[in-house]
């Protein structure tokens, strides 16, 4: 036993003539709790803007069909409200989270424990946003037949 400790060897590597080698040789990048809930705060952090850009984009076109009589108001109302738009789009290019590139690039290592609470977490708002999807599919539904 103390050459296996001193080697860093299994007694079986020492005695026996085949070894089949087991490592647990797990490759990738460690996140911890803390740098995980931190991603996923900048993730819905970033998707905000980029939703409520291109909302603004989209509803710049309404000043267009509501002021039609005067055509400087609604031309001023349109570039102002797609410039808003364009702006938070580009909030949520140049927001940062330059310390989050690296889990990108590398596979994952998680805490077998965190993966199990956010695995609750998950399945926690899958439910509670159920009946929104529900709807949402039977109105697309009806969309669609109509």
């Amino acid at each position: 036993m103390l050459l296996g400790n001193i080697f860093e060897v299994s007694i079986d590597y020492l005695l026996k003539d085949t070894v089949v080698q087991e490592r647990n040789t797990e490759k990738g990048y460690y996140v911890s709790k803390e740098m995980a809930e931190g991603f996923l705060a900048f993730q819905g952090k970033t998707h905000k803007y980029v939703s409520l850009g291109v909302s603004l984009l989209i509803l710049s076109t309404i000043p267009y069909w509501l002021f039609d009589q005067n055509k400087e108001l609604s031309t001023f109302l349109i570039i102002l409200i797609a410039t808003i738009g364009v702006g938070a789009l580009v909030s949520a290019v140049l927001l940062g989270g330059h310390q989050y590139k690296v889990l990108s690039k590398e596979p994952l290592l998680l805490d077998h424990h965190y993966v199990k609470e956010l695995s609750l977490k998950y399945a926690h708002t899958k439910k509670k946003y159920a009946v929104v999807m529900i709807v949402g599919s039977c109105l697309s539904i009806e969309f669609k037949l109509s």
